[in-house]
């Protein structure tokens, strides 16, 4: 009967699609803060639609791809942080987009990009 197959729940963990380990999230207004950040895209395959759905001590997450950032700096787009009442901030659902850069100086040498 479909009605039972389409009555059962969805899955609710998995794996990422794009793990980043090792850097350090550069906010404007706050200092640098060493989070890792996990990465699902629309497409998984095309990579593109990339979005955050975690970030914090993430050593145990599963990922189907890993990009060690060891030592570097995530600098986010202009469309990843958002303004709130405390400053600016990374909202899990925003769009992924990361400069990723030797400093935490906004003009440093960039050394790659997410995605």
């Amino acid at each position: 009967d479909p009605r039972a197959y389409e009555s059962l729940p969805f899955n609710r963990a998995g794996a990422y699609d794009l793990l980043v380990m090792g850097g350090s999230v550069v906010i404007p207004g706050f200092g640098p803060v060493r989070e890792d950040v996990a990465i699902n895209f629309d497409d998984s395959v095309a990579k593109t639609g990339g979005r955050i759905r975690e970030m914090g001590d993430l050593e145990l997450a599963v990922a189907l791809d890993t990009m060690y950032v060891d030592g570097k700096y995530l600098h986010p787009g202009v469309e990843t942080v958002t303004k709130g009442v405390a400053g600016s901030m990374i909202q899990l659902g925003a769009p992924a987009r990361f400069t990723v850069r030797d400093t935490p100086s906004p003009t440093s040498k960039v050394v790659g990009r997410i995605p």
